[in-house]
This record gives C-alpha cells, sequence and structure tokens, in this order.
C-alpha cells in the first residue's frame, strides 16, 4: 500500500495533512519492522547453519531450520514493532 501525502510549501515551512501523514509513518514503521525482522532472522538461521555444520550434525537438524523462521518471525516482529513505536512515539503523536 502506498500513502501519498498532500502537501503544500510555505516559504521554509511545509504544511501536510495530518491523517495522511500519520498513515504515511505507519507505514514506514511496519515496512522497517519487515525489513528488521527478516534480516535478524536470515543472521539467526546462517549462524545456527555454521553451528551445525561446523559439529557435523546430521541432515535432521538443517531441515528443522525451515521452521525456525516460522516460528521465531511472528515473535520477532512484535518486538521489534513494540521498541520500534516506544522509539517513534513523540513523532507519532504529532
Amino acid at each position: 500500500m502506498k500513502v501519498i501525502v498532500d502537501s503544500k510549501r510555505k516559504g521554509d515551512k511545509l504544511i501536510v495533512n495530518h491523517t495522511q501523514f500519520q498513515e504515511y509513518l505507519e507505514q514506514k514503521l511496519h515496512d522497517m519492522t519487515n525489513f528488521l525482522s527478516n534480516v535478524i532472522t536470515a543472521l539467526i538461521i546462517l549462524s545456527v547453519m555454521v553451528f551445525i555444520q561446523t559439529f557435523k550434525a546430521s541432515d535432521v537438524y538443517l531441515y528443522g531450520l525451515i521452521l525456525l523462521p516460522l516460528i521465531a518471525r511472528g515473535f520477532l516482529y512484535n518486538r521489534i514493532s513494540a521498541n520500534l513505536h516506544k522509539k517513534f512515539a513523540e513523532l507519532l503523536e504529532l
């Protein structure tokens, strides 16, 4: 979903529609949360894969890695989203 913000320039100031700006900020936070949760999940999978390969574990553990993103993604998304909303709370309440 692409959010378009109507804006007008008056000298050095930029005037925007409040509700559209709120939707825009929420969409950007959602996009950032998705990106961060994907990167963190990928790093976790890679590190566990290296660990399993280092200790010559059986292939069953590698197949188990397929379940890791499915389980961890929802948890990571909620944690990252809560943290970003806390950090940007002042900006979201404009």
